[in-house]
C-alpha cells in the first residue's frame, strides 16, 4: 500500500475530452471495502504528522508577512518566546482540521481505487488484505512510513547538499545584464 497523497498523485487521468467508463456499483462497493480494510487513518496521521511541521512553518511565515493578519497575532508570531506555543496551536489545529477530512480522503481514494482497478483486481486485494500476512502489512504501514520518510530525509538532505552549489555555479555563470525571458512552459 502506498501512501495516500502518493497513489492519488499517481493514478493516470483519463486522456482530454475522452471519458472513463463509470466503475459498477460492484466495483465501487469493493473501492469501498478495500479502503476501509486498509485502515488509512494510521497511514493519515504518520503522513500529516509528517507534513505538518512544514506546514505550520510556512503558515507561520506568511502570518508575519499577511497585511490582513492581525495585529496581536503578528506580534505573538514575530516573539520568538511566544513562537513555539503559537507553532504548537497551529499544528494542533491543522491537524484537527486534516482529521476531519478523512472521510473525504477515504471516498476519493475510493474512488480512484474503482476507476482504476477491476472488479476481479479489487477483490483479489481485499482477499490478500484479510489474511493475516495482509493484515500485517496493514498494521506496518505507519510504521514503514515514518522509517522512510526519516530515510527520504537523509536522502534528501544529501541530493540538496550535492545540488545546491551546482545550481549556484550554473547560476553564477549566467550573464548579469541579459534581458528578461518569459519561463519556458512546462
Amino acid at each position: 500500500m502506498m501512501a495516500v497523497g502518493a497513489a492519488l498523485a499517481t493514478v493516470p487521468l483519463a486522456a482530454a475530452g475522452q471519458a472513463s467508463p463509470e466503475p459498477s456499483s460492484g466495483t465501487v462497493s469493493s473501492a469501498a471495502t478495500l479502503v476501509q480494510l486498509l485502515k488509512l487513518d494510521g497511514v493519515l496521521d504518520t503522513m500529516f504528522r509528517q507534513l505538518t511541521p512544514m506546514m505550520t512553518a510556512q503558515i507561520m511565515a506568511a502570518l508575519t508577512q499577511a497585511p490582513n493578519a492581525p495585529a496581536a497575532t503578528k506580534t505573538i508570531v514575530a516573539n520568538p518566546a511566544m513562537r513555539a506555543k503559537a507553532a504548537a496551536i497551529m499544528s494542533e489545529e491543522i491537524m484537527k482540521s486534516l482529521r476531519k477530512r478523512y472521510p473525504e480522503i477515504a471516498a476519493a481514494t475510493a474512488r480512484q481505487y474503482a476507476a482504476t482497478l477491476s472488479e476481479a483486481d479489487l477483490q483479489a486485494a481485499i482477499a490478500f488484505y484479510q489474511t493475516p500476512t495482509g493484515q500485517r502489512m496493514i498494521a506496518a504501514q505507519p510504521r514503514l512510513q515514518a522509517a522512510l520518510s526519516e530515510q527520504g530525509k537523509i536522502i534528501g538532505a544529501a541530493a540538496g547538499a550535492e545540488a545546491v552549489p551546482a545550481a549556484i555555479l550554473r547560476i553564477d555563470a549566467l550573464p548579469t545584464t541579459a534581458a528578461p525571458t518569459t519561463p519556458a512552459k512546462q
